[in-house]
């Protein structure tokens, strides 16, 4: 697993699982998945970044977010589009 994350703005934080976890649940329970379904699919998802992190030391949060976005858009198109309604905001 990745021992650090590159933000969009450059600086570096520690990998946390736990809040790639945490957005996927709340863009899933946005999109109207019941407590348990959302949690499920943020441990079953979470688990697969975690995956396909473990070759690297720093990975980028545009990555992870690409990667998450493409696996909702698979499996879960209403989280996807949730995760990205919340960034719109966000960034304004």
């Amino acid at each position: 697993m990745a021992d650090q994350v590159i933000k969009d703005d450059g600086t570096k934080q520690p990998f946390e699982a736990e809040k790639i976890r945490d957005s996927i649940e709340d863009a899933a329970e946005a999109a109207g998945l019941s407590e348990p379904e959302a949690k499920k699919l943020s441990e079953e998802l979470g688990a697969r970044v975690v995956v396909r992190t473990l070759e690297k030391d720093i990975v980028p949060t545009s990555e992870i977010r690409q990667f998450i976005l493409a696996e909702l858009d698979k499996i879960r198109p209403a989280a996807a589009e949730a995760w990205r309604q919340y960034e719109k905001t966000k960034k304004r």
